[in-house]
């Protein structure tokens, strides 16, 4: 019963989710490439055999099974290049779907416009996201992806973003200085580059927006965490470069450079929770940092200041909690004694769902 309503949900995702569904057609093909190769291949050696058993003087292969076995032959190669065909076409539809129904890129500088509209030149324009019908109201602005995005491991965007102006009697902007100073502020305050190009369109005008590593809004990452000590370790090397520096020896020659003194190690990381909200994907890590020639205090400055800040591979920051402390006399040579302590922390991060 169980496998039966797992099937029945599953299929009911797909029926409802564009992406799953064009997913599972792509699937679909690339199973059917498998069984007509096999079909060829199987074909390929019936002939083989035939005329195997020909050159051996078998008079019983005769030009009507050699004429079949060519036909099959060539069948089942034409049957080859149609399934590899259908799997172009599925992955470009997976391509197009992806783009027009997890346009990740295009929320983004949505949102932007949205927010700094005079920064863009565009306040108060109604700004959407999708490709603009035939009788969009002007002015409006559009915002489209032709391709999906992709994101680094950071959680970064590079790709295109189509932005087009919907204006009364579709007149063209000649100057469209403002809007691409506007994507220039955007990853000027968020980091990546953009390039631009501003052209006439139908319905008034476009401007192609090339982003390479956009670090807006919540990172776009798959839902798995590949390891769960990446945050705690961007929380600790927040921790020391935040912290006192001091003139230390390096090295064998014994010179002299500006370092920090804290240091420290994270141990016990453990992914505890994870939560899918539509797109968007909560994960709860729990870890213990072993600090030494730190205090309690730094620790939780730094640990306030970290919401909004990024985890390569897991997230942005949502909050971070120490939730306890504890210290330890360490002994060494030369009857030295250090203070070596351990902060156990609680980081909630969000990220969205890549695919």
């Amino acid at each position: 019963m169980a496998t039966n309503a797992s099937t029945k949900k599953n299929a009911s995702t797909t029926a409802t989710d564009p992406v799953a569904a064009a997913e599972k057609i792509l699937t679909d093909a690339r199973e059917l490439l498998v069984i007509r190769e096999a079909d060829a291949e199987q074909a390929t050696e019936g002939e083989l055999v035939l005329k195997s058993r020909l050159d051996q003087g078998d008079a019983e292969v005769t030009a009507d099974a050699i004429m079949r076995a060519r036909f099959e032959v060539e069948r089942t190669a034409g049957l080859v290049n149609a399934a590899k065909g259908a799997i172009s076409a599925a992955e470009r539809a997976l391509s197009s779907t992806i783009a027009e129904h997890e346009p990740h890129l295009a929320e983004r500088v949505a949102e932007s416009i949205r927010v700094n509209g005079w920064g863009w030149g565009l306040h108060g324009v109604p700004v959407h996201v999708g490709k603009p019908a035939k009788d969009a109201p002007a002015p409006s602005a559009w915002l489209y992806q032709d391709k999906p995005a992709t994101a680094d491991k950071s959680g970064a965007l590079s790709g295109a973003v189509n932005l087009v102006i919907v204006t009364p009697s579709g007149a063209h902007i000649e100057d469209a200085r403002l809007m691409i100073s506007g994507a220039q502020e955007l990853v000027r305050k968020t980091g990546g580059e953009v390039d631009a190009y501003a052209g006439p369109h139908s319905q008034g005008t476009s401007i192609r927006l090339t982003f390479r590593s956009l670090r807006a809004g919540l990172p776009v990452l798959p839902v798995k965490v590949t390891d769960p000590a990446d945050a705690p370790w961007s929380l600790l090397r927040q921790v020391i470069d935040e912290g006192p520096k001091d003139w230390q020896r390096t090295g064998s020659l014994g010179r002299r450079e500006v370092l920090p003194t804290i240091t420290g190690k994270v141990t016990n990381a453990e992914l505890t929770h994870t939560e899918v909200n539509g797109r968007e994907v909560t994960h709860t890590i729990t870890a213990a940092l072993v600090l030494r020639k730190v205090t309690r205090d730094h620790v939780e400055q730094v640990a306030d200041s970290m919401a909004g800040r990024w985890a390569p591979g897991v997230g942005r920051f949502d909050s971070v909690e120490v939730t306890g402390w504890s210290d330890r006399e360490i002994h060494g040579a030369f009857g030295l004694i250090a203070i070596e302590s351990t902060a156990r922390v609680r980081l909630t991060l969000r990220a969205r769902a890549a695919r």
